[in-house]
């Protein structure tokens, strides 16, 4: 009954479903090209050549990311949510010694400071959210 008169107001939520586009409009099922299509598509959105010579309006580094930050992000993380690209459990990643905790803000503070992403992260399968 409740569902009846939802979809007579209107107010009924329907589900969505969101495909990836070549750039002839044709929806993309296969995941190589998905993946070349979103290669293509970063690409392009990041192309410097296109932006132009503008000069940096901010160019003043940040503080660094501290140990602490990294120890309170893992210790926030929920468990028990599905695993990223990366199939990497949080719970793994809470389990952590100094150790790799180290490895890891040395990364974090590496791609903050550079603005560049290891060529390791870039070749992994991003996920639309």
């Amino acid at each position: 009954m409740h569902k009846r008169v939802k979809d007579i107001t209107g107010m009924s939520k329907r589900r969505r479903t969101s495909l990836l586009i070549d750039t002839d409009g044709r929806p993309i099922i296969d995941i190589k090209h998905k993946l070349r299509r979103w290669t293509a598509y970063i690409k392009d959105l990041f192309n410097d050549e296109e932006r132009g010579n503008s000069k940096n309006i901010y160019t003043e580094e940040g503080p660094e990311i501290l140990r602490s930050e990294v120890e309170q992000a893992l210790k926030n993380s929920k468990n028990g949510k599905a695993s990223g690209p990366d199939e990497i459990p949080v719970e793994l990643l809470q389990l952590m010694d100094d150790e790799n905790i180290t490895v890891l803000l040395n990364l974090f503070n590496a791609i903050y400071f550079t603005g560049q992403i290891p060529a390791v992260r870039v070749t992994r399968c991003v996920s639309k959210i």
